[in-house]
């Protein structure tokens, strides 16, 4: 390969001068080809001269030519974001992810210039770039996004590697300030404090744990007002799974009571006044602070979709199984729900040690009470049954229970080696080779067997 300015002759002054722009001469596969490059910069020329010569090798060895390298990139973005639309992702999913692209390739002009270089270039000088801090896991979102992006191209055919592959994860760490939630009181003052129509779109979002991009495309038909059931298909869902949720009677009646005002609109629940009804953050602090409410809580923050939390934790705070919510959240596993929606409180915390620990506290504080004194206990459970103890039971309120069993390890309750066929055994000279299978049965076999002036065993 060989770069030169073509020489020619000025017909007024008769000197040789060379032309302004640079070609470039090369030998494929014993083919000759000269060409413009029609650039100044001889850097930038030879650049351009290495991509001809790859297409030309590309096309002498029969390996198909990426004409997507030729085309600019943010018009590959647009074309993603229409594929994304026609596949039925949302229109919200289509636009964030375009909004990420840009921001990454806003001065990169073709896909030969995307190199891991560049994009790891731009990841790191997001905050300049945008003029606020970002966490860790909103970077990685926009390395995702360059992830998604490449990989439909080479799905496509249009291009042969994916360069956010080689661009490693930052690290997310815990969140800056983690979400709170709303308690069963506080959901009340929030509700009466707002408007009517804001406080039902929070008493139907706490009850039911919809998301905001949800309760936007919730309609009138998705109700079912005798039944008091929620049906909304697959496509209007994130995550493309089928909400079916009961309502209470109560919002049943309060959605009755929205649907007949003449402002309503009469396809979408939550349309009001031909505006969205669904308020944003700042609305939701202005209501919190009327009904006497703060911004942050003791266990963080609390922003709109803390609704849908304080769903999680009221569930599990009543005793609803993981799964139970995990089903009506829509989540994929229970371990989402529980790492990320259940919250607990201090009070919370405090009152589940205070219950399981408080028994153990006022034994300690009885008197003329020692531990040597309740082992006692156990030994004697032990000669009489020969059964290894294990632990004793502290209730908050009687007295001590000791636990024992008579399995290989010592773990196992006296109920679980009766169940497992774990027979008991009494030392008494009468009970001599026999064995029980509950106490229940050696009572009953000395009853009949023993007269009540010898004892008991």
């Amino acid at each position: 390969m060989r770069l030169y300015r073509p020489p020619y002759t000025d017909k007024r002054t008769g000197k040789k001068k060379h032309a302004r722009v640079w070609w470039v001469y090369a030998r494929v596969n014993g083919k000759t080809f000269r060409q413009s490059l029609g650039v100044r910069d001889k850097e930038v020329a030879r650049r351009k001269a290495m991509d001809l010569i790859q297409r030309e090798e590309y096309l002498a060895s029969g390996v198909p030519v990426y004409l997507a390298a030729k085309t600019p990139l943010l018009d590959l973005v647009e074309e993603y974001r229409a594929e994304m639309l026609r596949l039925g992702r949302a229109e919200y999913h289509a636009d964030t992810q375009t909004m990420f692209l840009r921001r990454l390739f806003e001065h990169v002009s073709t896909l030969t210039e995307a190199t891991p270089e560049v994009i790891r270039l731009r990841l790191a000088s997001l905050e300049e770039i945008v003029g606020k801090s970002f966490h860790g896991k909103t970077i990685n979102k926009h390395r995702g996004a360059a992830m998604s992006f490449f990989n439909w191209l080479i799905r496509e055919g249009r291009w042969n590697s994916n360069p956010a592959k080689a661009v490693r994860r930052v690290y997310e760490g815990d969140p800056v300030l983690p979400r709170s939630y709303f308690t069963l009181p506080e959901l009340r003052l929030l509700v009466e404090a707002a408007p009517k129509v804001r406080g039902t779109v929070y008493l139907f979002t706490a009850t039911t744990g919809l998301r905001r991009g949800e309760l936007k495309v919730l309609e009138w038909k998705h109700i079912d007002f005798e039944r008091c059931w929620l049906s909304v298909s697959k496509d209007l869902a994130k995550g493309r799974k089928e909400i079916e949720l009961p309502l209470l009677p109560e919002v049943v009646e309060t959605l009755a009571a929205l649907r007949k005002d003449p402002k309503t609109d009469p396809t979408y629940v939550f349309r009001y006044g031909n505006k969205c009804a669904i308020p944003i953050n700042r609305t939701l602090y202005s209501d919190m602070a009327k009904a006497g409410l703060g911004k942050l809580s003791k266990e963080g923050k609390r922003d709109f979709h803390a609704l849908r939390d304080s769903t999680a934790t009221i569930l599990a705070e009543a005793g609803v199984p993981l799964t139970v919510t995990q089903a009506i959240l829509r989540h994929s596993t229970p371990v989402l729900t529980a790492k990320h929606y259940v919250r607990h409180s201090q009070d919370t915390r405090a009152e589940a040690v205070s219950q399981a620990f408080g028994g153990l506290c006022k034994l300690l504080a009885a008197p003329g009470k020692t531990a040597r004194d309740f082992w006692g206990l156990m030994e004697t459970k032990e000669a009489d049954y020969g059964v290894r103890p294990v632990a004793i039971l502290y209730p908050p309120t009687g007295s001590p229970q000791a636990i024992y069993g008579n399995g290989p390890t010592g773990i196992r309750t006296q109920n679980q080696a009766i169940m497992s066929r774990q027979n008991l055994r009494c030392n008494h000279k009468r009970c001599e080779g026999l064995t029980f299978n509950s106490e229940a049965d050696h009572a009953s076999y000395l009853h009949g067997l023993l007269d009540p002036e010898e004892g008991e065993c």
